[in-house]
């Protein structure tokens, strides 16, 4: 898994970040790189779960969630 893998490497990393003012989480952050690492999971990828958050399509969330990390630098 990716945790496994970042903890075998020792780097240090956040799981499950919310506290960066986003409207959604990140997976894995790794702040000292200021990287984001995503994990599209099935369920919670699914276009009927972003549909709740009001997302019409994974096109159009993941093209916001990648705008907004890219504009705060990450």
């Amino acid at each position: 898994s990716m945790k496994q893998f970042l903890e075998q490497e020792n780097i240090e990393f956040e799981q499950h970040v919310r506290r960066l003012g986003f409207p959604f989480e990140l997976d894995f952050y790794i702040e000292g790189a200021k990287l984001a690492i995503e994990m599209n999971g099935l369920y919670w990828h699914s276009d009927k779960v972003l549909e709740t958050q009001g997302f019409t399509s994974l096109r159009q969330y993941h093209l916001t969630k990648f705008k907004l990390t890219q504009g705060a630098g990450i």
